[in-house]
């Protein structure tokens, strides 16, 4: 394999590993740390990253030859599980010096692997965290219960329009007002629960937690462009959630 050769498919590796990590919600420094390690590991002399909010752009040097390259990232939700594997790929790459085609096989495996869960058990497990929440506010079990239903079936409608790549916003407004527009329409029965309570823990499980986190570190760490730009989305969020819960509130005659 010649050097010019050799470098693009560095290039590339580097940057796939990149996108993935920024596609998963990795914080901006382990996005950086972990193409220049991977980058350096592979043969490179020098990789510079670039990050913006919706890409990233990797250059490397080795021998005095240069090469730049860029890509588009897509937000694919939080998944830490696939940020520690690429994370031990890299460390694996450094101790046991894997060649390149090795490399790109790894992350191939790792681009293809599906959730550690089955999607019908995620919107159950967050419906009972919810619950939980619920009964650390003081809530009696009963509450606890209707919002570990409502919760559960509105997570499923979040995947069902999440699945059909309906704008991200839009599912957070619906998710908001199907889970709140349950519990609401569940009061006008003859059913004794704290109504409050159980709005505001059915809507926990929408809250961006990861990312405001990451907004305030990368603002913080010095990365203040894409900080700002995940700070806004993260508010953008939070925006849409209030929004649902006051459709909810005129839809079922609550007057907020």
């Amino acid at each position: 394999m010649t050097p010019n050769v050799h470098l693009a498919n560095v290039v590339e590796l580097s940057l796939w590993v990149g996108q993935l990590l920024m596609q998963f919600s990795a914080e901006s420094e382990v996005v950086e740390s972990s193409v220049h390690r991977l980058g350096t590991a592979l043969g490179a002399d020098w990789m510079d990253v670039t990050l913006t909010s919706n890409g990233i752009i990797v250059s490397a040097s080795a021998h005095g030859e240069f090469r730049t390259r860029s890509r588009r990232v897509i937000d694919k939700g939080v998944d830490m599980a696939k940020i520690l594997t690429i994370d031990s790929l890299i460390t694996e790459v450094h101790e046991k010096h894997l060649t390149i085609s090795e490399t790109k096989h790894r992350i191939i495996q790792i681009s293809k692997q599906g959730s550690c869960y089955p999607e019908w058990v995620k919107p159950i497990m967050v419906g009972a965290a919810c619950g939980a929440f619920c009964r650390m506010f003081g809530a009696d079990v009963f509450t606890s219960l209707l919002t570990v239903l409502a919760t559960t079936v509105a997570m499923f409608i979040r995947h069902y329009f999440l699945k059909r790549h309906y704008n991200l916003l839009l599912v957070v407004v619906i998710t908001a007002f199907s889970a709140s527009v349950i519990l609401s329409v569940a009061r006008k029965l003859p059913l004794d629960f704290d109504l409050a309570l159980a709005q505001s823990a059915a809507v926990l499980c929408l809250v961006p937690g990861v990312p405001l986190i990451n907004a305030v570190t990368d603002l913080i760490k010095g990365h203040v462009t894409i900080g700002l730009a995940k700070g806004v989305k993260a508010t953008m969020i939070t925006i849409a959630i209030a929004v649902g819960l006051m459709i909810s509130f005129a839809f079922a005659g609550l007057g907020g």
